[in-house]
């Protein structure tokens, strides 16, 4: 899935939306606002039988953002198997992401901030892999993730109709420039990242792509006929059925 906005729903788990082993990847979206009667108030996934083998829930460049779930596991994303949040944003939500069994949970480019609660949370028999460049606001993900403060985000906003929610850095946010080397060209909006890419799931200074060119058809062209010729000089032959008399002179 892509480009999509999950916004304002509530279920039972997966307030947002839920995944049982099927293949999921979800890109260039927002899960906003959605609430879990259970756990999991923007995204629900689970794997079963072995949850250490099962495939990789991949989430790229989407924002988390305002998500509750009752039970505090997982207002973000509650997750038993593995999955992949690279160049994601993960903010506000009553409780960052709650990692349960084997299977991995693995970090890139990612901001986590979702203050009075614990960005990550979980029974500790997962695995929580930093693959460089995060931002996570306390200790809660382990020993590889150092407590970073306040990442000074703005508020969560769009672009109007048809478009997803964000939060972008605020100027002088230690996110801006410091993403890993690998950053995808375009963030979660479309913009064109630039330079030194910036942590999370959109770019500070993001610039519209160029337009595409477009061709204009050349319409095929008719040939104007030659003028025609008009003889000069020739008498007009007199009208059928008539006759022309000439006087006769006799000298």
């Amino acid at each position: 899935m892509t480009n999509s906005v999950f916004e304002r729903n509530t279920a039972g788990a997966g307030g947002g939306l839920a995944r049982f082993n099927a293949q999921l990847r979800l890109l260039n979206s927002s899960v906003t606002r959605n609430k879990a009667l259970g756990a999991g108030g923007g995204l629900y996934v689970d794997a079963g039988p072995s949850p250490g083998s099962s495939s990789y829930v991949q989430v790229r460049s989407v924002t988390f953002s305002g998500n509750e779930a009752k039970d505090n596991q997982g207002g973000g994303i509650y997750k038993i198997g593995r999955i992949e949040l690279y160049f994601t944003t993960i903010v506000g939500n009553t409780g960052g992401v709650h990692s349960l069994l084997d299977g991995n949970t693995r970090f890139h480019g990612s901001v986590l901030y979702n203050p009075g609660f614990p960005n990550c949370s979980g029974d500790g028999s997962t695995q929580i892999s930093n693959d460089l460049a995060n931002h996570v606001s306390d200790a809660s993900c382990g020993p590889f993730f150092p407590a970073a403060g306040d990442p000074q985000l703005g508020p969560l906003q769009d672009d109007g109709p048809n478009t997803t929610f964000y939060h972008l850095p605020l100027a002088g946010s230690p996110l801006i420039n410091k993403g890993p080397g690998d950053c995808p060209e375009r963030d979660q909006r479309g913009m064109l990242r630039v330079g030194a890419c910036d942590i999370g799931a959109v770019e500070f200074e993001g610039l519209l792509p160029p337009p595409t060119p477009t061709s204009t058809p050349t319409l095929p062209t008719t040939p104007t006929p030659p003028p025609t010729a008009t003889p000069v000089g020739t008498p007009a032959p007199a009208p059928a059925g008539y006759r022309v008399y000439l006087p006769l002179v006799v000298r």
